[in-house]
This record gives C-alpha cells, structure tokens and sequence, in this order.
C-alpha cells in the first residue's frame, strides 16, 4: 500500500470516528477546512481567527497556524512545531499523516 494511500486511511478513518459522513479519495481534499471541521466536531468549538472559506495556500497555512496552536496549547499541551502550517497548506504527505495521526490519538 502507497503512503498516499495511508495517509487517506488514516483521515478517513479519523472522519469517521468524528461521525461526519464523508470520506476523502485526494490528498487535495485534506485541507485546513476539513482539519478545522474535524476540530469543531470534536471539542465543541470554533476556533477564533480563521479564514471560513479560505483560497490559497497562504490562508490555509494561517488556518492550520491557528489549529497547530489550538491543538498544542489547548488539548495535548505539548509543543507541535514539527509540524509546519505551509508544509501542510502545500499538501506535504509527511505532514498530514502527523496531523491525522494526532486527530487519531
């Protein structure tokens, strides 16, 4: 099996155990909209400060910027700067897998 196509197991097994119906088959479709949906699905809450609908690879990067903190500070507590918002607004493999791996845990 391709790491392309574990990375797409692995967030859709994560949309899953959200409960949200939808299932992705392009790693252009795991973008900051989907991380920030999977966020509000399960802690209960909208994060401040994001683009609702954002166009381009800048607003996504600022998206997930927001996110990474969100995720770090607020729920694990721990350092998530290993994780680079443009990397993952560029749709970097490795990236994504560690942000869906964390949404797993």
């Amino acid at each position: 099996m391709s790491t392309t196509q574990i990375a797409l197991d692995r967030i859709n097994a994560v949309l899953n155990a959200a409960g949200l119906d939808d299932t992705i088959f392009s790693l252009r479709d795991a973008n900051s909209s989907l991380f920030l949906l999977l966020f509000k699905k399960l802690f209960a809450r909208t994060l401040p400060g994001v683009q609702a609908a954002p166009v381009g690879e800048q607003e996504h990067a600022a998206n997930y910027e927001v996110l990474l903190r969100a995720i770090g500070d607020d729920v694990l507590g721990m350092d998530l700067s290993h994780l680079s918002p443009t990397q993952l607004a560029a749709g970097e493999l490795a990236p994504l897998c560690n942000l869906a791996e964390i949404f797993s845990e």
